[in-house]
C-alpha cells in the first residue's frame, strides 16, 4: 500500500504468459475448457409456419401529402424474410407492424429532409436562421412610416383579425382584441 492509502503495484503490464486469442479458443471448440452436456430434448413442439397474417389497415394508410403509407410493404417483405429462414413463427405479427410502422416514419423524415431541408431547431444555427431572417426582414422594411396625403380624400383600411363559424368563437377574439386596446373592434356577420 502506498503512502497515500491506494493499493498500487501488482504485476506489471503485459508479465506473464500471454493470452491465447479468442478465435483460437473458439476454434478448439470449447473456449472456457468446462465439461460440455450434450442435452436431446423428447417431444419438443413442433413449430410450423402460418400463412403470413394481414397487415394492420393502419399501414396503408393515406398520408397528408396524400402518399400512401409504405408499411405495408415493409411489412410483407420483412415477413417473407423471416419465413424463408424458418424465423417468422417466433415473431408476433404486432411486433412486425411496429418495426414496418418505424421504418415507415423513417422514410418519410429522410423524403421530408431531402424536400425541405434540415428542420430541427439547434442552440447554434437556429439562432443564426432567426438573425438573418430579421436581417432581411429589416432590410424591407420602410425607414419610417409613410405619412397621409392631406389633398388626397380620407381613406379607411380595415384589418380583419378572423373568420369563424361559431358565433362564441368570434365573441371570445372580440374580447381579446378590446382587451388590447382596439376599442372599436366589432364583429360584422355576412
Amino acid at each position: 500500500m502506498a503512502k497515500d492509502g491506494t493499493n498500487r503495484g501488482g504485476a506489471r503490464i503485459g508479465a506473464g504468459a500471454k493470452k491465447k486469442p479468442l478465435a483460437d479458443k473458439i476454434a478448439e471448440g470449447n473456449p472456457s475448457g468446462r465439461k460440455l452436456t450434450v442435452m436431446e430434448f423428447q417431444d419438443a413442439a413442433d413449430l410450423k409456419g402460418l400463412e403470413m397474417p394481414e397487415p394492420n389497415k393502419m399501414l396503408e394508410a393515406i398520408q397528408k401529402d396524400g402518399k400512401t403509407l409504405v408499411a405495408s410493404e415493409i411489412y410483407k417483405s420483412a415477413w417473407t424474410w423471416l419465413n424463408e429462414r424458418g424465423c417468422a413463427v417466433f415473431v408476433a405479427p404486432q411486433l412486425l407492424e411496429r418495426y414496418a410502422m418505424s421504418v415507415a416514419r423513417w422514410i418519410q423524415c429522410e423524403e421530408a429532409v431531402t424536400e425541405y431541408g434540415f428542420l430541427a431547431k439547434h442552440p447554434t444555427t437556429g439562432n443564426t436562421f432567426r438573425a438573418e431572417v430579421q436581417r432581411l426582414l429589416k432590410a424591407t422594411e420602410p425607414s419610417k412610416p409613410p405619412t397621409p396625403n392631406p389633398t388626397e380624400p380620407k381613406k379607411l383600411y380595415r384589418v380583419q383579425v378572423g373568420a369563424y363559424a361559431v358565433k362564441a368563437n368570434a365573441d371570445a377574439m372580440l374580447k381579446r382584441v378590446k382587451a388590447a386596446g382596439f376599442t372599436d373592434a366589432f364583429i360584422k356577420t355576412e
